[in-house]
């Protein structure tokens, strides 16, 4: 499938990619406790075959990590442990503070994503992140100006054409509407 589409939509945690690292999540998460945060995360990408990874680390109130100060050493330690894992690892900090987007939920979520990539919704902020992330792994694949490059693909409906073809790819309905997005 990746190789066909050059790209797939994932929830790692229906891949099962490490069962024992799931029965620690049920275990730390209730207690505040996350000292594989690291491990977990980068064991995943390395079990996929991952090569290159921009990662979010979203802080503030509210998210698992606190503070600006704490986001930037959080992102040194991802880009080292990627380094010796062999993958080139980049860090976007962002505020975490208040949800991305207008809606809160997978569904409603979807359903924003949809309206954003066929040019129904104009939403700043999701855009920005998601221009921010792609322009972040264009730039590490020597894409040039990652962002305008980003920009240029949401605007021209390639992003959007993309997802769809995944989307049949992965035996879903291409011709899905945000409407049709079950809430």
């Amino acid at each position: 499938m990746v190789s066909k589409t050059k790209g797939c939509i994932v929830w790692g945690g229906s891949l099962d990619l490490a069962p024992a690292d799931d029965v620690f999540v049920q275990i730390e998460y209730p207690l505040s406790i996350d000292p594989l945060l690291l491990p977990s995360i980068m064991a995943k990408k390395k079990a996929v075959g991952a090569n290159y990874l921009a990662l979010d680390i979203p802080a503030g109130r509210g998210t698992k990590v606190k503070t600006i100060g704490d986001a930037h050493l959080l992102a040194k330690d991802f880009m080292e442990l990627g380094k010796r894992l062999g993958i080139k690892t980049q860090c976007l900090i962002s505020f975490g503070e208040q949800p991305v987007g207008h809606t809160i939920g997978p569904a409603l979520e979807a359903q924003e994503a949809l309206k954003v990539l066929n040019g129904q919704a104009i939403v700043p902020d999701l855009i920005d992140k998601a221009i921010h992330l792609c322009g972040l792994l264009f730039s590490m694949t020597g894409k040039g100006n990652g962002e305008r490059l980003a920009m240029s693909i949401l605007k021209s409906g390639k992003a959007e054409k993309k997802m769809r073809e995944i989307i049949a790819s992965q035996g879903g309905d291409p011709n899905v509407k945000p409407g049709d997005v079950e809430i």
